[in-house]
């Protein structure tokens, strides 16, 4: 148990004159065995079927992929919509002149004393394209964009549950999740946000996959509230909200 092993893994093998056999579990221990079965005698981490979903290629989305690709737990991939790793608020809601609003240097996808002191910018105030950049650099650099799908949206999630009758530890009662993707398609984002596909859409390429958990980064600033003012209709003028390049 100390182990998270399955004690009938778990083999004792002695040499019995020229021959080489395995012990039954009622016999005595040999002076000299071979015990077979055990990686290691300390407490090896749990192993999952299926592999980790991470929803969101924006700035903490792609920091998780980061450090489960430190770690060797490779057994992850990240959806986004967009088609181009760094959030919906950058790409979207922010403008091409935009610029960060704080030096603190946590933004860098390389903050943190593991880290070489980033050299992307010359500026604390960095802009909206130069921090584009970046996420997209730093992503290729760290190994993490072979496990990022681009343009795809995560249409549909089931959680598969024991019964009533499990009666195992809680955390164990979920047994997995029951993804669904779908390709984007032209015309189905707008300002950063889903729009329902019409009739004459061409139908998007939907995949089934199955995980063992599921992280998801909806992201920060990426609804902005917007209102229509009585005599809109008749306003001559521009109406703008100085977001999405307007």
């Amino acid at each position: 148990y100390k182990l998270s092993i399955d004690p009938y893994e778990i083999k004792f093998v002695h040499k019995q004159g020229a021959l080489i056999r395995n012990m039954y579990p009622h016999e005595q221990v040999a002076r000299k065995m071979v015990v077979k079965g055990i990686q290691s005698f300390t407490r090896l981490p749990h192993k999952y079927k299926d592999p980790k979903v991470i929803i969101g290629a924006g700035h903490l989305g792609l920091r998780m992929a980061m450090f489960l690709v430190e770690r060797k737990q490779t057994d992850f991939v990240v959806f986004d919509r967009m088609g181009r790793v760094g959030g919906t608020s950058w790409m979207y809601q922010a403008n091409s002149t935009s610029k960060l609003q704080t030096e603190y240097g946590a933004y860098h996808l390389g903050y943190g004393e593991d880290y070489e002191i980033p050299t992307n910018f010359t500026t604390p105030w960095p802009s909206r394209n130069a921090l584009l950049d970046m996420f997209e650099k730093t992503a290729n650099e760290t190994g993490i964009m072979p496990y990022v799908k681009l343009n795809t949206n995560v249409k549909d999630m089931t959680v598969v549950s024991h019964d009533r009758s499990f009666t195992g530890p809680k955390a164990f009662q979920i047994i997995k999740y029951e993804i669904t993707t779908e390709e984007m398609t032209g015309g189905r984002l707008k300002y950063g946000k889903m729009v329902a596909a019409k009739s004459s859409d061409e139908e998007a390429k939907e995949t089934e996959l199955s995980a063992s958990c599921v992280c998801m980064f909806p992201g920060n600033l990426t609804l902005p509230r917007q209102e229509t003012y009585k005599g809109e209709d008749i306003f001559d003028g521009d109406i703008g909200y100085a977001m999405f390049n307007e």
